[in-house]
């Protein structure tokens, strides 16, 4: 039993335990150090189209990520062969790279380290135009969201190359769960104590006029998040409403 399971486990890289993948993935220190030993890469891409680095993050494994960059491993998404054979069974990458891992699993330490020890770009997209804090965002991962703006990541960045474009609320939107609901209490919090007219921009962007669909258009009707968009929405036209009356007093 136990070994189909660990079989199952680890679908997306070679059989053998000892392969540098396996133990990023597993964070095994030990099992990393040894297959490095043997010679291999520390940015060598598994079958699966993953680095040591990704699986390191996707896991959460901070020792095997610290190790891994001691070693200056890359941080990017790698480049794969074209012509590489798919593999239906694996998880794609998607252009992911371990920083987009890392927010969409919630791993706030790791976006931190990634960002500051390994250069990641804060911007840098995925497949999908994803930056990491979109990443984020998309998974409910409050925590990976502060540190990523904390770490001055861009929250009003579009998500499509098109215009109108989707935004962050979009994203948070299309989940139904009270993680996605306190990123939206918090982001709009936040937004609104920058800026309210562009937090209201936002969280109002689309329309039929437009082709784009509203945030509480995406949202479940009368769902977690649209209650929160509903309540965010209210709160920033209010600041609005209330900055503006101070430019008139001040004038």
């Amino acid at each position: 039993f136990q070994q189909r399971a660990h079989s199952d486990h680890s679908s997306d890289v070679q059989g053998d335990f000892a392969t540098i993948w396996e133990a990023a993935r597993e964070g095994d220190l030990n099992q990393l150090q040894a297959a490095l030993k043997a010679g291999a890469g520390v940015d060598a891409v598994s079958p699966g189209g993953w680095t040591p680095a990704m699986y390191a993050a996707a896991a959460g494994h901070t020792a095997i990520l610290r190790t891994l960059l001691a070693m200056r491993c890359c941080c990017n998404a790698p480049e794969l062969a074209q012509g590489a054979p798919l593999r239906p069974q694996v998880r794609p990458a998607l252009g992911r790279s371990p920083l987009h891992l890392a927010a969409e699993a919630g791993h706030s330490e790791i976006c931190a380290l990634l960002v500051r020890a390994g250069g990641s770009l804060l911007e840098s997209r995925s497949d999908e135009g994803f930056t990491a804090l979109l990443s984020a965002s998309s998974g409910g991962q409050l925590p990976a969201l502060q540190t990523l703006l904390s770490l001055r990541a861009d929250p009003q960045v579009d998500v499509d190359r098109s215009s109108p474009s989707r935004n962050v609320f979009h994203l948070l939107a299309a989940g139904n769960s009270e993680q996605h609901q306190a990123c939206i209490r918090w982001l709009s919090d936040f937004l609104c104590q920058e800026d309210p007219s562009q937090a209201a921009e936002l969280l109002e962007r689309g329309g039929k006029a437009t082709g784009l669909p509203r945030p509480t258009e995406i949202a479940k009707p009368q769902g977690r998040t649209y209650l929160a968009l509903v309540k965010a929405l209210r709160m920033a036209r209010r600041r609005c409403d209330e900055d503006f009356g101070r430019g008139v007093g001040g004038g």
